[in-house]
């Protein structure tokens, strides 16, 4: 028995296939997307509780934490972090790189030899000033501070 196919009827039903085939696809693609702002959601929510506004984060790679955790950060540059006291309040800043002192005639105190203290005066006709660095070892990194 031979049977004809109708072309029509063969287009007809590849063309209805492709619209459910779209439609699953268009249905996955929106099932995907909320999956993905949940996730992101989450992850911001995460991150908001690691690093609240306010938290330091250091890194001796460059990226900028915003692009790992959200928020806004600032950078920190050319300052050290000393915990805070009553003697150096939260927030506050201080220091300097370079200093000098002023060396005058003037009392010394100082150890003899034997590593007894003794009191010695020096006696110079001239005053001097003399520039300084008073830098601990130190590894320089990339510091941020969270501020939104």
């Amino acid at each position: 028995m031979n049977k004809l196919i109708d072309l029509n009827l063969l287009r007809q039903f590849k063309t209805n296939l492709d619209r459910k085939i779209t439609k699953l696809d268009e249905e996955q693609d929106k099932k995907v997307e909320a999956a993905l702002e949940e996730v992101n959601g989450r992850v911001e929510d995460l991150s908001a509780k690691l690093y609240p506004v306010g938290s330091i984060y250091m890194s001796v790679i460059d990226t900028n934490p915003a692009l790992l955790f959200g928020g806004t950060w600032e950078q920190i540059q050319g300052r050290f972090l000393l915990a805070a006291s009553t003697g150096y309040p939260n927030g506050s800043t201080g220091g300097e790189a370079t200093t000098s002192i002023q060396i005058a005639d003037g009392s010394y105190n100082g150890l003899t030899t034997g590593g007894a203290w003794n009191n010695r005066v020096l006696v110079s006709p001239y005053a001097s000033r003399a520039s300084y660095t008073n830098m601990p070892p130190y590894l320089a990194v990339y510091m941020w501070r969270r501020v939104g």
